[in-house]
């Protein structure tokens, strides 16, 4: 699939028909990989064999290496989500000319709502719905719970179910994020994201938690998700990002207002740089300023000297007894 928000065009067919919809070519999928694994369930058995052991249980859920990659996999959605704020960020701070190499706001409204639509929307849906025990907790693999073939509703889970897989999802949405990189660098991008996105939805069956319709599902209610959001946002995108950065500059000069406002309260006059480029020369709750070292000493010294000619006057006015000498007897 490839991205592009320059437009999605239908090709004219050869005989005057457009070809059909990248939309309507991912639901056809959608609904034959459906059909397929709710027709032949034991489809789903014979994957997940593949990572259990004879005696039940799935031992690669203890690899360290596996663990990782799963802790990873979890932790990217909101370390992309702080990226792309700090990135929207940077973009209405800079000046509208240099701003090309930053991600359009058109390409993260794509990327952010196909993770609103499948990962966080329809895909935890559907985990609440229809209650399909994982395969670590059905009968086949040591479990007790009953086997279910997918889109079959269930009783043996109540919430955060097998189907479907929400890590499968959010793994599948890191190829859309090549949408915020520059286009020469996509290519590479996507050499690194697609292989990280197929570990980390097998991983999921490695770990005996979800089965292979499960995985598949999900990552084309993700496509789906994608390819929409894609053409609904490719039609208006100039005109989106001309609104998003009138916007972004806005929220950058209120930004930039509390952060002056922030200084002036807490960094202490003699810090701060007057307009005229002066150090310690402008504050705006400065204090008065007190007198230099120099005046405050000839200060004390004349009061110093006028106490001191006052005690001595008090001194030389007061009678002073004689000293009494010894009669002689």
């Amino acid at each position: 699939m490839t991205f592009c928000l320059e437009g999605l065009h239908r090709r004219p067919h050869a005989a005057g028909r457009a070809d059909p919809s990248p939309e309507v070519l991912l639901l056809a999928a959608l609904l034959t990989v459906s059909g397929l694994f709710f027709a032949a369930p034991s489809l789903d058995l014979t994957a997940s064999r593949v990572f259990a052991s004879t005696g039940g249980g799935f031992p690669l859920s203890d690899s360290p290496v596996l663990l990782a990659l799963r802790d990873l996999n979890r932790a990217l959605p909101a370390w992309i989500a702080l990226t792309v704020g700090l990135v929207l960020l940077a973009r209405g701070f800079a000046s509208p000319g240099r701003t090309a190499g930053l991600p359009r706001p058109s390409a993260v409204l794509v990327v952010l709502g196909t993770y609103a639509l499948a990962p966080l929307g329809v895909v935890h849906l559907l985990k609440n719905t229809f209650g399909r025990a994982r395969p670590h907790d059905v009968v086949a693999f040591g479990g007790d719970h009953v086997f279910t073939a997918v889109w079959q509703v269930s009783e043996a889970c109540a919430r955060n179910c097998s189907f479907a897989s929400g890590e499968a999802a959010s793994a599948a949405v890191l190829p859309v994020l090549v949408l915020l990189l520059p286009r020469r660098w996509r290519p590479a991008a996507l050499v690194v994201l697609v292989p990280f996105a197929i570990a980390a939805s097998v991983n999921r069956m490695a770990f005996g938690s979800h089965f292979l319709s499960d995985v598949l599902v999900s990552r084309l209610f993700v496509a789906i998700a994608a390819a929409g959001m894609q053409r609904l946002v490719a039609r208006r995108a100039a005109e989106l990002d001309a609104r998003a950065d009138i916007q972004l500059r806005a929220l950058a000069g209120r930004l930039g207002a509390l952060g002056a406002a922030a200084r002036s309260s807490f960094i202490p006059g003699a810090l701060l740089r007057a307009p005229d480029g002066r150090l310690g020369a402008w504050h705006p709750a400065r204090r008065r300023r007190r007198p230099h070292l120099g005046a405050r000493s000839s200060t004390i010294r004349e009061h110093s000297e006028a106490w001191l000619f006052r005690a001595t006057s008090r001194r030389s006015f007061s009678p002073i007894p004689a000293a009494s000498t010894p009669r002689s007897s």
